[in-house]
């Protein structure tokens, strides 16, 4: 589903299902769907979602800082 007047790039391919909201610009493959929700809970879970990748890579750090000052006995 292509919401909107949104420009897509050449040589996009978009998965079934996936609901696009903004253009795409750059050539690849897009896959994107959340499941039904109350809209409040759809938009939390998105930003939750945006930020997991930066998330895990705080806690890798995190992690790693705490096996170097705790090294195993």
């Amino acid at each position: 589903m292509i919401l909107g007047h949104l420009e897509i790039a050449n040589h996009v391919h978009i998965s079934a299902s996936t609901t696009v909201t903004r253009s795409i610009t750059e050539p690849g493959t897009y896959t994107g769907m959340f499941p039904i929700d109350t809209n409040k809970q759809w938009e939390k879970n998105a930003v939750s979602l945006r930020q997991l990748h930066a998330l895990r890579d705080r806690i890798r750090s995190i992690e790693q800082t705490l096996e170097k000052n705790n090294p195993p006995s």
